[in-house]
């Protein structure tokens, strides 16, 4: 069982992203450069081309803005994220199921995770357990005492948005993260394209997008 989550939506969401540095736009203007991305592939790319695209463009879109005020990308364990120049935090991106951006829902990771995700999860809680929140304060702290946020997202095609959230990872059952300590809900994107995602992990780069163009 996974363990129950504070869902933030609305002003305390705003004041909570506001404390870790980063707006609900910025959020969800990576994801929307992302997917735009992959929409722009064809029946002739390589089938893995457009699901990098999506995660890649995203991740590098969200380092661009955040550069601005000091954040720096890393790529430890091959674990892509942007850092906050306190070192405090970490955001990365990663694909969820169906109850992403939903309050009313608990998400899972749609891929498996390799160790990598294993080990940034088990620092969240170590941190959670000694009661610390590396989002107060503005003192530069140990990568030890780093937290990692991921900006989870889902492509509903049916529905024809992108649903997404900023979550902090808490457990894993196998390899899906399975629990979230904090889940910040972000407004869906419109989002429609002739394409059907389609999820498979990739362990070794923990990229877990795949964005194949739908049949005829």
């Amino acid at each position: 069982m996974s363990i129950p989550s504070s869902v933030l939506s609305k002003e305390a969401g705003i004041d909570r992203l506001a404390r870790l540095g980063v707006t609900a736009n910025d959020l969800r203007e990576s994801l929307h450069a992302g997917y735009s991305y992959a929409a722009g592939c064809t029946g002739h790319d390589p089938r893995s081309l457009p699901g990098i695209l999506a995660w890649g463009k995203g991740i590098g879109h969200l380092r661009d803005v955040m550069k601005t005020r000091g954040w720096t990308a890393d790529s430890t364990s091959n674990y892509e994220t942007v850092v906050h120049p306190t070192n405090a935090h970490a955001i990365a991106l990663a694909s969820g199921t169906p109850e992403t951006g939903r309050a009313d829902g608990t998400p899972r990771t749609k891929t498996p995770k390799g160790p990598a995700t294993s080990r940034v999860v088990k620092q969240n809680q170590q941190l959670s357990f000694a009661g610390a929140d590396p989002a107060f304060g503005d003192a530069l702290v140990d990568d030890k005492d780093r937290e990692t946020w991921v900006l989870l997202h889902y492509y509903d095609r049916e529905a024809e948005e992108i649903r997404c959230e900023l979550s902090c990872p808490s457990e894993m059952t196998g390899k899906q993260v399975t629990g979230w300590r904090d889940r910040i809900m972000l407004d869906p994107m419109p989002f429609s394209a002739d394409l059907e995602i389609d999820v498979d992990g990739d362990d070794a780069g923990e990229i877990d997008i795949d964005v194949s163009r739908r049949a005829d």
